[in-house]
């Protein structure tokens, strides 16, 4: 029997030190998953800020892409398509397409204007006359998919057909001018408050409102829990119905806001503008998914997306490329940003983005 010999005790460590010759340290792989999922986060951000410096310095875009005007420009031509970008986010989380956003711009557009030169109304009847237009096709398309369970592609892709015939009977496809007054001040390039067009802030502000009820009201994350599982949420007691058909009344309301903001900014109204906005209003809206709130639809995003596809289409102009390129880069677009939603929504598992729309 063997004892210990006397004086004080050292504990030595079996395992072997990692700087004297031992196993080295694994790599910390949460760091790591953490520092992707930042880059996929902020990919389009800095992607946006890339091709910014590209127009800048290319030869044959860098005289009209660098100005400061230049830049007030693109931010007042975004406007429009941005608020039209809100508006479709709203059917989107909410687990439905609404092919009808741009209807209420144009209606909106046509009545504002119709209200305050053929009716010779103030300009507050006109845009509450225009607003009225959104709430009134939302509501019918509500009606339609919520209380009735058509098919929300189908069945506003019918309402759109049917309420383009009656644009066209109302129009009889002439413009309406408005003449110079508050409203078409307000819109003006000109018309700047601490450097910035006026209605960059009327943008932002429906922009801000957008974000605050999708992401910090109950009625928000009801719509987001329906789109991403509506049996879950109905078993939950969630009044789905209702919650859709608000979702085509919020999308209608700030569709028609984007058509009187058209309106400010033309000084008129004109049959089918809508076309124009809408394919860059939903590349924007899908391109933003992928952004931020990777895999669901969000407002920031969607900004940055609408950014990224306006400067995108202002700096092939600049830079001399034809007119169809444009209409190329923005369908790219989408179909890019449909893929990879869809990539990142099986890699994590989720799928949010592109399982809510019941297409």
């Amino acid at each position: 029997m063997t004892t210990d010999p006397p004086g004080p005790k050292v504990l030595e460590s079996t395992q072997a030190s990692p700087v004297l010759g031992g196993r080295p340290k694994k790599p910390d792989l949460h760091v790591s998953g953490h520092r992707i999922e930042t880059l996929e986060r902020t990919a389009l951000l800095l992607l946006l800020v890339a091709i910014c410096i590209l127009f800048s310095v290319l030869p044959e875009s860098r005289a009209q892409f660098a100005s400061v005007g230049d830049f007030r420009n693109i931010a007042s031509d975004v406007v429009v398509g941005g608020v039209l970008a809100l508006a479709a986010i709203v059917p989107l989380v909410a687990g439905e397409f609404a092919f009808t956003a741009r209807l209420p711009l144009e209606i909106a557009a046509l009545n504002t204007a119709g209200f305050m030169v053929p009716l010779d109304q103030s300009r507050v009847d006109a845009i509450h006359a225009g607003l009225g237009t959104g709430l009134l096709i939302g509501a019918v398309n509500g009606y339609l998919v919520a209380v009735r369970g058509l098919n929300s592609f189908i069945i506003t892709f019918a309402v759109a057909t049917i309420v383009t015939g009656l644009i066209e009977l109302y129009a009889n496809g002439t413009s309406i001018l408005v003449p110079g007054n508050a409203l078409t001040t307000f819109g003006l390039i000109g018309s700047r408050w601490l450097g910035v067009p006026q209605a960059l802030y009327a943008f932002a502000l429906l922009a801000l409102l957008s974000w605050y009820v999708l992401d910090h009201t109950p009625i928000g994350r009801y719509w987001h829990a329906v789109g991403s599982n509506r049996s879950a949420a109905t078993l939950v007691g969630l009044p789905v119905r209702r919650l859709t058909f608000q979702s085509f009344i919020a999308s209608g309301v700030l569709a028609s806001a984007a058509g009187i903001l058209y309106v400010a900014q033309q000084g008129s109204a004109t049959p089918n503008v809508g076309q124009g906005y809408v394919l860059p209003a939903y590349a924007a809206v899908f391109l933003g998914a992928t952004v931020f709130k990777i895999g669901r639809f969000n407002v920031w995003g969607t900004i940055v997306a609408v950014l990224f596809v306006a400067i995108g289409s202002t700096g092939m102009v600049f830079a001399g490329l034809a007119p169809w390129v444009q209409s190329v880069f923005q369908g790219a677009v989408l179909i890019i940003a449909l893929g990879i939603t869809k990539v990142i929504g099986r890699r994590r598992g989720t799928g949010v983005a592109l399982a809510g729309p019941r297409l």
